[in-house]
């Protein structure tokens, strides 16, 4: 296989240009040092032709290095004969000599491009030990580390953010199965023993404390499913006393229901907290309690509500024969 070089016509003409006067100073800070655009332009160029054929590549020699194939390609990407200023006044004979006193630094830089960053570092440090990089090639090769780290680290949090995904997707399911069993321990079961005959404590009141108004609603959905029992359903009203009305209507529909079918009903009434408000009447508040005391008794039926807070309920009506079922999400 041979790999196209880069051309940097650009770049070494840019470079021919300004070899005695002094550098714009445009570039950006990495944590080796703070770099000029060009050196940045370098140190990509070098990483961007690391690659899925490269490496495919040198697995099926699996006997040659990348030094080996750096040769074999007929001296790969030269793009680093820019680093070294001319020493002659004829630029091409410049351009010739600074490429092969180069290749070796090249190929050095390529193998670092290709290593994992611990491996691409240490490689860095050994050449530097021997003194085999001057210090313009040298300071691409900290470059490319650089580059390498910043990009290892990337990846790094993007698995890490997949993994919090996913944990906090499965500590949601959980959380949710969680919630689900209370519901079917607390209300499902139970209808479904009084109807083999057996004894059962069927809820007056199922709360689902939860300020997740989807999650809310599912395990009302949830509830409704998994139960044999009929459903109705209480629209919010601005006029509490109509919404009372309303309620204490479905609540007769159900006691009606049962004595037909012998089938209780499940009756989720919208924002039910309102109604035990501590702001109502008291009258209204009284009727509340005796209400929710005896609906499953007295009309075969429970009343199911979600909520964001229940804190300023009234106290009496979230006493445990009232409310029977809570569920705190």
């Amino acid at each position: 296989m041979r790999i196209s070089a880069i051309t940097n016509t650009a770049l070494l003409n840019n470079r021919k240009n300004t070899a005695q006067t002094k550098h714009s100073f445009k570039g950006e800070y990495y944590p080796s040092g703070y770099y000029e655009d060009y050196e940045i332009n370098i140190a990509k160029q070098f990483i961007n032709q690391t690659g899925d054929e490269w490496k495919t590549q040198h697995k099926k020699n699996k006997q040659t290095s990348f030094s080996d194939m750096y040769w074999e390609s007929g001296g790969l990407n030269h793009i680093t004969s820019v680093l070294t200023r001319p020493f002659c006044y004829d630029w091409d004979e410049a351009k010739t000599m600074s490429r092969i006193l180069l290749d070796s630094a090249t190929c050095l830089l390529w193998e670092i491009a290709n290593a994992p960053f611990a491996a691409a570092e240490a490689g860095l440090k050994k050449a530097k030990e021997n003194k085999i990089l001057n210090k313009e090639v040298e300071r691409i090769g900290m470059l490319i580390c650089d580059m390498k780290a910043e990009k290892e680290q990337q990846q790094i949090a993007g698995h890490i953010k997949k993994i919090d995904e996913i944990l906090d997707k499965t500590e949601k399911s959980n959380r949710v199965m969680s919630y689900q069993k209370s519901l079917k321990d607390g209300f499902s079961t139970p209808v479904e023993d009084e109807k083999l005959g057996k004894n059962a404590e069927i809820p007056n009141v199922i709360m689902i404390e939860e300020k997740n108004e989807k999650l809310g609603k599912e395990l009302i959905a949830y509830t409704r499913k998994n139960s044999q029992v009929y459903f109705d359903f209480v629209q919010e009203n601005e006029d509490n006393i109509e919404m009372m009305k309303d309620l204490d209507s479905k609540l007769e529909k159900a006691k009606e229901a049962y004595d037909k079918n012998g089938t209780r009903t499940l009756i989720e009434v919208e924002n039910f907290g309102k109604l035990i408000d501590n702001n109502n009447p008291f009258e209204h508040l009284e009727w509340m309690k005796g209400l929710m005391t005896a609906c499953a008794e007295d009309n075969k039926a429970t009343i199911i509500f979600r909520t964001d807070d229940s804190s300023n309920y009234l106290s009496e009506a979230l006493e445990p024969h009232r409310i029977g079922l809570k569920v705190n999400c």
